[in-house]
This record gives structure tokens, C-alpha cells and sequence, in this order.
């Protein structure tokens, strides 16, 4: 439900109702700005920063999104005017937009935004907060030519205030030039401003955690410039270095001023050219910001982005009826948000309430509040964003994220937030498709005058470079086995691709055979008897574990080759379900085993007394294990009394275990649990033949050596259990 989560926490309250306080102060001089910039009616950006505030805020999924005015759509708006000759049908271009965003939202058009890789939304964070540094630091000091909240990096005239005759031409420009017109009144503004922030963050703020420094910065520089202005009127301060909100008699006198969309053009195609390519924009550059405000959020809470494409296509709508300026997710208004302590979306609803109530009952009071404050915030808060920690991260991730991160941020610095993410994310596509191409979706195997080439599970058709160029680099008079038993998926294309390989590879005389794709194995040379494929499988899954040993280590092969140190000798059951060097995850050189059938000591047994001096004097294991296991068909045998042949002498010492425990088995009620009884002890009789044997006796007095090791597998859960262990002694 929305209205219960409007209304957080007792401490939560205060936090949203003081942060809101700040993201208002920062929003009103942005909205008077951009709606400047875009040749559209002062009360345009005090509606579309109501709409945004309010309106959005209480549909948005969002905790700290701030929407309002979209700079990067003032020249959108500048020249819609300017083609439809009339704010008032720019106005129903705005409306159709939102409606247009409603249906983005419903039809899960947001899932886009999670294919926007991480470097991208960096870049972007990185450039808008450069972008603030550029553009309010000339506020600081006093050059305030610039409309406040203008971000395009070439300027036209309406980014500039009425009174200028400036002739700038660029940020950089009026950046630089900034340095020789310092207003030395508000050089001290600013200068504090930026100081108490510091300060504040540094010193004060974990003492007083509920109190945001944004908000003291403005309430003390405002009590400055007010004792300035009265006892240092030699700083002749202006009308340009502070807040400029209209004044207005009454709430009347400000909505007569209002302006609503001409219904009578909805035919006219620029209407819907306008609304579409609104739409459109304001759509991405909401997701754009969704992502980065996510990213800021101290708990990472992720916002629902189809929830937030409606919420801003109601958010336009409504801008629209009420004669507002198109309405996107801000970044710059969302981490002053997140900076000043919100907690809840209940700041950003109280943020657009209070534009509502300032514009109508107290505009002359905020006209006090010097721009060199609100300007020292933001260039705060773009430090924070292009933290040159990020910088060193994107750098060291390598330059498939570094190249596409420096693009984003000089794209969006030098053209505008679209243009720039999408400069960036054409490089980052290219780093995409380069990785695919030498991905391991396809690996080959090749002999003298076989290839086999394995398809991985999903081949798609980013992939056909990739294996058109394997294919082409077949020699001739060869066997290629294109192997897709692994695929779930194959691209209709790449399909498509084999096909024609098989029917042009006998011009040179390349023998194709194809597994895994069942309308094409019939072009193999022979049908294979149902009893031999799993042996065939066997060779062939060997040749994958090679493929896979080697990708790891090209030199794994001849590393192994040249000696074994193992330290333990296995001696286990012949049982297949107990691979001894699977259920220890041991490579190969780490185990030396012997197996057979109830892993029994057979001192007349000359493979395994022969493999015992071998585990000892050549190899000098440390450990040797007994490794017996649950459900053993060797003591079931024993059990049961089977007397056939060669196994009735083997188990026969089993057997004797038997009768020796005759009294204590009888007491187990079920077969199975005697033979899982009958399984320990067993063990714990063969570590008693080992202790037996001269040749471990002879060791052990010599370098206290072998240590001997009983353990149990459970075939139930897959866990080894140590049944016999000796003292933990250090040497």
C-alpha cells in the first residue's frame, strides 16, 4: 500500500522533513533555471518541480529519486517551441509522452536499464558531477551569467541570464573567466558555504546525525549576506547572486499566470513527433538516474523500473495538464537528497509540497538565499559523485571498463546525458562483442588429421564470427566432429552456418560429422552401436577434461609428467561409487591408491604388499588411509554367507570379523545397519593389520611415519567420516 509507507518512523520523520527541506532550497533555482534554458514560462519549472515532487514521488517504487524540470531536455523543448510555435502544444506533446511512459512501464520496456553496464552508469555519475563543479563553481565567487541548472556544455542565449551581455560562448570559457570576475562579497558566501559543508561532514555531523549540513550552510550564508548587505554595502550585491523566485499576490495571481495544452492540435503530427521523442528521452534518462541514485543508496535498495516508468509517465502527464516542463528522475536532486540523510520517498513528496507553498505564500522569503550557497552544495555534492577514487577503480578494472567509463564522462560533459551514454555505451557494446568473439563458447581439439570442435551450452548469434572463422581455418583433407551435445541453445543462424559448411567442406576435402544436432547426424560415415557410445563417450570426455586441464594450465600435462610426491596412500573399495580422488577434490600427484573389493589387507597379497613398500620407501608418503564405506557389497556378501569362487576367499576374513562380533551384531535389528557396523570395524581390523606389517614398523621407528588413518564414506550425504585418527603431534 502507498500511504502507509508515506508516513515512516518518528526519527525517519525528521530526517525526510529536514533532508526535504535542502532538496527544496537546491530545486527551486533549478526549476526557475531550466525553464529559462528552455524558452518556456517561469511558472513551467515551479510546475513540473511540484509534479515531480509530489506526483512521482508518491507513485515512484524509488526511496531517494527526485524528479522534476530535465535539463537534458531543455533544447527538446527549445525547439519544439520553436517548430510548433506555442508552449501550450508543446504542453500536449508533454501529456502524450506520459502516456506514452505509462505504456513503456506496462509493457516491461524498463528491463533495458539492466543491460547498462556498471562503467556506464560510473561514467555518467562521474560527468554529472564534473559537470556541477564546472558549472556552480562560477557561483561561488560571484559570476553568476549562467542560469542556475543549465548542464549542456555549448551554450545559447537563454542559458544566460536577461542582464548579460557575457558573449560566453561555452562552460569552460565562462569557467575560466569566472577567475577574473570574483565578486568579492560573494567569494565570502561561497567560501563559507563550502567551509561549514566540509566542517560539518568532518567534525559535527556524527554528533548531530539528524541535522543535514546542507540546510546550516544555507541558513548561516543567508544570515550572512543579510549583515553583508547591510553593514558592507560597498559589495553591491544584485538580484542575479540570489534566489529569483516571482512574486505573487495570491494563489490565484500565480495560477492565472499558468498555461494548459491547445487540445486542439492533437492532430497535428508534430504533436506526436514531440510527445514520442519526449518519451523516449525522458524515459532513459529517468533509468539512467534510477540506476545511479540505486547505487548511492547507502543499503543498495533496488528500485522496480517499470513501477518507475509509470510513475514518471503519470508525473509528465500531469506536467503537461498543468502546463509543466517535461519530468525525469534527477541525479543532482537525488544525491542531495541521499547527502542530507533521508530516509524515506517521504522526503522527496515534502520537497515538492513545500515549492507548492513557497511559490504561493513565502517566495519573498527565499529571495534572501544567496545562489553562492546553493551553488557550494552542488559543487559539494559533484565532488562526492566524481570521487577520483572511482577514477583509480575503473582504470585497474582494465580497459574494457576504463575506456568505456572516460567515454561516458566526456561524452555527457562535452554533449548532454543521452548522447554521451550512448557514445559510452557503443564502446562498451564493442568490448561486448569482442569478449563474445573470444569467448569459450566453442573449444577445439585438433590432432594431425582429426578436429573436434565442443559447442557450449547457449550459442547465439553473437557467436558467428567466432565459429565462422574456426571453420574457415580447417585444413584440408582433414575430420572436423562438430560436437553440440552440450547445447541447449543454438541460434537458428548458426545452424544455418554448419549446414552450409558441410555442404561446401568436400571442395576440400574435409570429412564433417556433426553430434548433439539430430537432422544433421546423419551425415556421420557410420551409425554407432548403442553398446559402444558410452564407451565412446568415456574417450570423448577425456579429451574434454584435456581441454579443460589446459585452459587452465597450458603446462599442467608436462608438470604432472616429470614426478609424483604424494603424501597419502588410499588403500579403498574397488566400489565405482567411491572415486577416492573425486570426494577428496584432489588433483592428480595427490593421492597414490590401491582398490579392491572391501579395501581388505591380504599380507599374501602381492600387488597391494608391494604397493605398501612402494607408498613408503620410494615415495615417502606421510599418511596412508583405509578408506572403507557405507553399503559395501563386499561385506554384504560377507553377511549373507556368499560362497561362490574367489570373492568367498577374499571375504573371507570379513566372515571371520563376523563371528568374532556375533554377540554385538545380533543385538542391530537390521541388515542394513549391520552392515554399515560391520563396515567400521573392518576398517578398524585392516589398520590394525598395517601396524602389523615389518615394513611400517621398521618406518615409524625410523622418522615416526607413516601416520595411519581410518575413514568411513557415507554414500547418503557424500561426507568422509575419520573413524581412526592418530595423536595431532607436532614434529
Amino acid at each position: 500500500m502507498i500511504l502507509p509507507s508515506l508516513f515512516p518512523s518518528g526519527k525517519d520523520f525528521k530526517s525526510d522533513f529536514l533532508a526535504s527541506i535542502s532538496v527544496f532550497l537546491v530545486a527551486i533555482p533549478l526549476c526557475l533555471g531550466i525553464a529559462h534554458a528552455s524558452g518556456a514560462p517561469q511558472s513551467s519549472g515551479i510546475v513540473a518541480g511540484i509534479v515531480g515532487g509530489i506526483i512521482v514521488g508518491i507513485l515512484s517504487g524509488s526511496r531517494f529519486s527526485v524528479s522534476g524540470p530535465a535539463a537534458g531536455l531543455t533544447a527538446v523543448v527549445l525547439l519544439g517551441i520553436r517548430e510548433m510555435d506555442s508552449f501550450e502544444v508543446l504542453l500536449l506533446s508533454v501529456l502524450l509522452a506520459g502516456i506514452f511512459q505509462i505504456l513503456f512501464g506496462i509493457l516491461h520496456a524498463g528491463v533495458l536499464s539492466s543491460y547498462i553496464p556498471t562503467s556506464i552508469i560510473k561514467g555518467l555519475m562521474g560527468a554529472i558531477g564534473i559537470i556541477l563543479i564546472l558549472k556552480q563553481f562560477p557561483h561561488v565567487i560571484g559570476y553568476d551569467v549562467e542560469q542556475f541548472g543549465v548542464e549542456e556544455f555549448d551554450l545559447n542565449p537563454n542559458d544566460l541570464e536577461d542582464n548579460t551581455n557575457s558573449g560566453e560562448k561555452n562552460t569552460l570559457t565562462i569557467f575560466f573567466h569566472s577567475f577574473q570576475h570574483i565578486h568579492r562579497g560573494i567569494l565570502i558566501l561561497g567560501s563559507l558555504s563550502l567551509f561549514i559543508l566540509i566542517f560539518w561532514e568532518k567534525k559535527i555531523s556524527r554528533h548531530v546525525p539528524g541535522i543535514p549540513g546542507f540546510l546550516v550552510t544555507v541558513l548561516l550564508a543567508t544570515f550572512t549576506s543579510i549583515l553583508l548587505k547591510e553593514y558592507y554595502p560597498d559589495f553591491q550585491f544584485t538580484s542575479d547572486h540570489f534566489v529569483n523566485l516571482p512574486i505573487y499576490s495570491s494563489p490565484s495571481d500565480f495560477f492565472s499566470t499558468s498555461h494548459f495544452p491547445d487540445y486542439s492540435q492533437w492532430n497535428n503530427p508534430l504533436v506526436w513527433k514531440y510527445g514520442g521523442l519526449i518519451a523516449i528521452i525522458a524515459s532513459i534518462e529517468s533509468l539512467l538516474c534510477i540506476e545511479v541514485v540505486d547505487r548511492l543508496d547507502p543499503q543498495r535498495q533496488s528500485t522496480p523500473i517499470n513501477k518507475e516508468l509509470i510513475a514518471q509517465g503519470f508525473g509528465n502527464f500531469f506536467s503537461g495538464l498543468f502546463g509543466g516542463l517535461p519530468v525525469t528522475s534527477v541525479i543532482v536532486r537525488g544525491s542531495v537528497n541521499i547527502n542530507s540523510g533521508a530516509k524515506t520517498k517521504l522526503s522527496t513528496i515534502l520537497h515538492g509540497i513545500f515549492i507548492l507553498l513557497s511559490i504561493i505564500f513565502f517566495s519573498n522569503f527565499l529571495n534572501y538565499i544567496p545562489l553562492a550557497s546553493l551553488a557550494a552544495i552542488l559543487c559539494y555534492t559533484g565532488y562526492k559523485l566524481a570521487s577520483p577514487g572511482i577514477l583509480k577503480d575503473m582504470y585497474h578494472r582494465g580497459q574494457d571498463h576504463f575506456l568505456p567509463y572516460t567515454v561516458t564522462l566526456l561524452g555527457v560533459i562535452f554533449t548532454d546525458i543521452l548522447f554521451g551514454t550512448i557514445i559510452g555505451g557503443l564502446v562498451a557494446v564493442f568490448f561486448i562483442l569482442r569478449d563474445v568473439f573470444y569467448s569459450p563458447v566453442i573449444k577445439v581439439l585438433s590432432t594431425k588429421n582429426l578436429t573436434k570442435v565442443f559447442f557450449g551450452e547457449n550459442v547465439s548469434f553473437l557467436h558467428k564470427a567466432r565459429i565462422k572463422e574456426t571453420l574457415n581455418s580447417i585444413d584440408e583433407n582433414t575430420t572436423i566432429i562438430l560436437d553440440c551435445r552440450k547445447s541447449k541453445y543454438i541460434h537458428r543462424d548458426i545452424l544455418d552456418l554448419l549446414e552450409r559448411f558441410r555442404e561446401e567442406a568436400h571442395f576440400k576435402h574435409v570429412h564433417v560429422e556433426f553430434m548433439g544436432i539430430p537432422h544433421l547426424e546423419k551425415t556421420t560415415d557410420k551409425v554407432i552401436p548403442e553398446k559402444w557410445k558410452s564407451y565412446d563417450k568415456l574417450m570423448e570426455d577425456n579429451k574434454d577434461w584435456v581441454w579443460e586441464q589446459t585452459q587452465e594450465d597450458p603446462l599442467y600435462f608436462e608438470k604432472i609428467a616429470k614426478t609424483q610426491e604424494p603424501e597419502f596412500f588410499v588403500i579403498g573399495c574397488a566400489d565405482s561409487r567411491v572415486p577416492l580422488n573425486l570426494i577428496t577434490k584432489s588433483k592428480p600427484g595427490t593421492l597414490f591408491v590401491h582398490r579392491n573389493i572391501s579395501n581388505l589387507i591380504h599380507t599374501d597379497d602381492v600387488s597391494l604388499m608391494s604397493a605398501i613398500e612402494f607408498a613408503i620407501k620410494v615415495l615417502g608418503v606421510k599418511h596412508i588411509v583405509v578408506c572403507g564405506h557405507y553399503k559395501c557389497g563386499g561385506v554384504k556378501a560377507a553377511l549373507e554367507d556368499f560362497s561362490d569362487g574367489s570373492i568367498k576367499e577374499w571375504i573371507a576374513p570379513i566372515k571371520e570379523l563376523i563371528r568374532s562380533k556375533k554377540e554385538d551384531l545380533d543385538t542391530i535389528p537390521t541388515l542394513n545397519e549391520k552392515v554399515d557396523q560391520l563396515v567400521e570395524w573392518n576398517v578398524e581390523e585392516q589398520i590394525k593389520k598395517l601396524k602389523s606389517l615389518p615394513v611400517i614398523q621398521e618406518s615409524i621407528e625410523k622418522t615416526g611415519l607413516p601416520y595411519l588413518h581410518g575413514w568411513v564414506y557415507d554414500l547418503k550425504s557424500g561426507v568422509l567420516l575419520e573413524t581412526i585418527s592418530p595423536p595431532k603431534e607436532h614434529d
